[in-house]
């Protein structure tokens, strides 16, 4: 994965904005979160490694 400027962000912009985020990785599928000026974490669409849409969990 290459970081660019248009899918980096802070660790502080997510816990301060997690919905603009979650919008971001919706249209390019995947942001890397920086904490200390160093890639920290990735924020991957779930279609993008393979997810399947789930099934609801049921009551027992």
């Amino acid at each position: 994965m290459t970081i660019t400027q248009e899918n980096r962000v802070t660790y502080d912009e997510v816990s301060q904005n997690f919905p603009n985020i979650a919008e971001m990785v919706d249209r390019i599928g995947s942001t890397v979160v920086m904490k200390d000026n160093m890639p920290h974490y990735i924020i991957l669409d779930f279609a993008q490694v393979g997810g399947k849409k789930l099934q609801p969990m049921q009551k027992s």
